[in-house]
């Protein structure tokens, strides 16, 4: 799969309220298209599972609030 059908994907997966995190894309992957000038700041790549599961705790922490008790 190249970058233009990863961009496609997660802007598909978007309209229908799904946030997708991609892991571990190679670098032969994206330096061609690094090196052409290409933006590809709209994908959001962590480099393993764990900063991505890291990154979507931070993106979907829920406020919770002390009640006194009593």
């Amino acid at each position: 799969m190249d970058t233009d059908k990863l961009v496609k994907l997660k802007q598909s997966l978007g309209l229908i309220g799904i946030n997708a995190i991609f892991k571990g894309i190679k670098p032969g992957l994206v330096l061609p298209r690094i090196n052409l000038g290409v933006p590809l700041d709209q994908l959001n790549v962590k480099g393993t599972l764990k900063n991505a599961i890291s990154a979507y705790k931070l993106t979907h922490r829920k406020m919770t609030y002390n009640t006194p008790s009593g």
